[in-house]
């Protein structure tokens, strides 16, 4: 593919954008293929496109915003307070965020991780094989989606597996709630995507493993499922761990900025630039105590 014009492509499809952000993404046809095609924004564009909005003037009917620099300061302060992703370096950085992604999937695809083939890599853009599916936040939202979650769980602990036996971190998804995750409608299979984000040097691999266990464990609040059938998706991924991996999730999840919500209350961070909830199951205390119970209570066993 290092000979197709991906831009003429964009500007002859007109398809429309997938994502936004410190990348842009499409589906474009190429050769008669369906091909799912990245690129990082440039610092200009970054700066005209990443003003987000903070609060409405109704009088004025406007958006008052703030800058880029001011939002990544607040993100790293936010990413060292809270527990359960403080194994995460805030890099905005998209080129460096797209060589982490094509690093970790090429590692997979080498250990025979199923992933979205890779079909072309350039300076600042990559394409892979396009998946025609759903991502599992789609997936788990209907009821009993178990052989779906064993399909996930069985390519994550494989993951897992290869991260703690190679002493190589790269190889974990370091972005791994289940929005990354997607479900082929014809393979019947769950796929990893966009690991782009960078992990900590200094923090140890068993650390780094249990708060990603906790992060995937979280993110199945996110979908839209009933608690009960959430309860179920949470036993079946804990039943997966051992009982040492278990406890150093418990010890981290137990932290007093865990215990109180401040993970599910990035909720109330959300309405402040009009985004719905992030996890549901979760816009009050009380909520936010049962979600949390049914956590802990899973990896008391």
């Amino acid at each position: 593919m290092h000979d197709v014009d991906f831009q003429r492509l964009i500007d002859e499809q007109k398809p429309e954008k997938i994502s936004q952000g410190l990348n842009q993404a499409y589906k474009l046809e190429v050769n008669g293929e369906d091909v799912f095609y990245k690129r990082a924004l440039t610092d200009d564009t970054i700066w005209k496109n990443r003003q987000l909005p903070l609060v409405k003037n109704k009088r004025l009917d406007q958006w008052l915003s703030i800058p880029q620099w001011v939002e990544n300061r607040v993100r790293d302060r936010i990413m060292q307070l809270d527990p359960l992703r403080a194994h995460r370096l805030m890099i905005r950085d998209p080129h460096a965020l797209l060589q982490k992604e094509l690093k970790t999937v090429k590692l997979w695809m080498e250990h025979n991780i199923l992933c979205p083939e890779l079909l072309y890599e350039g300076d600042a853009d990559v394409a892979y094989e396009w998946i025609e599916g759903r991502n599992f936040k789609e997936v788990l939202s209907d009821s009993g989606r178990k052989l779906e979650l064993g399909n996930l769980l069985d390519t994550y602990m494989r993951i897992r597996y290869l991260a703690l036996e190679n002493q190589n971190r790269d190889f974990f998804h370091s972005d791994v709630h289940i929005e990354n995750w997607m479900y082929g409608d014809k393979t019947r299979r769950a796929y990893p995507i966009d690991p782009a984000s960078h992990l900590h040097k200094s923090m140890n691999r068993l650390d780094i493993d249990a708060r990603l266990n906790l992060e995937l464990l979280f993110s199945f609040f996110r979908a839209d499922a009933s608690l009960d059938v959430t309860h179920e998706y949470v036993k079946i991924a804990v039943d997966r761990f051992s009982q040492e991996t278990r406890e150093r999730m418990r010890e981290l999840s137990n932290t007093p900025l865990v215990v109180k919500g401040y993970y599910l209350g990035l909720n109330k961070a959300r309405e402040l630039f009009e985004r719905g909830p992030l996890f549901p199951h979760a816009t009050n205390k009380d909520q936010r105590r049962i979600v949390y119970s049914i956590i802990d209570n899973a990896l008391r066993g």
